[in-house]
């Protein structure tokens, strides 16, 4: 997978340039199209995209983490990690569609989870978000839900893809 790279970056007008990448398509427009394990096989390669992500991102000296009400009344998770916090159909793409050329965008918190810059939290926030979108449930204006019976074995690849990538238990 690859994600735009910085050119230029004006800390004063706080903008930041990145590389163009032409002829992405967000996921929210190939999945749908997609079945059986054409679709499962996808969904375990985002999984495993999001488990790399997790462990190539040092962990800033000074955190806070984010311990959303969606985590209310689960046992604390092992490692923490910093999350993309905006994980979803719309910035996980595909080069001209072609799925195996993913392209991640957007690493920054998505401003209605109303989170920092920095976001250290479980990794289950990420996977909650992307399982979610699946679900046409959250966001729900960006996203509709899908019209077949598949998901639910969608979601579990997501998942399978993650810990085989990681390691790590969810």
């Amino acid at each position: 997978f690859t994600a735009p790279r910085p050119l230029a970056y004006d800390k004063e007008a706080g903008t930041l340039e990145l590389e163009l990448i032409e002829r992405i398509v967000p996921l929210a427009d190939v999945l749908p199209r997609l079945r059986g394990m054409d679709a499962m096989s996808l969904a375990n390669r985002v999984g495993g995209v999001l488990a790399v992500l997790h462990g190539s991102w040092g962990l800033p000296e000074t955190t806070t983490m984010a311990d959303a009400d969606i985590f209310h009344g689960l046992e604390p998770a092992g490692e923490l990690v910093l999350a993309h916090g905006d994980y979803g159909l719309g910035n996980v793409c595909c080069i001209g569609g072609d799925v195996g050329r993913l392209v991640i965008l957007d690493p920054e918190p998505a401003p209605f989870l109303d989170m920092s810059a920095t976001v250290i939290t479980r990794p289950e926030l990420d996977i909650a978000l992307f399982a979610s979108c699946l679900e046409g449930i959250f966001p729900y204006q960006f996203y509709w839900r899908y019209d077949w019976k598949g998901i639910p074995v969608v979601r579990e690849e997501l998942i399978k893809g993650y810990v085989d990538e990681s390691g790590r238990a969810i």
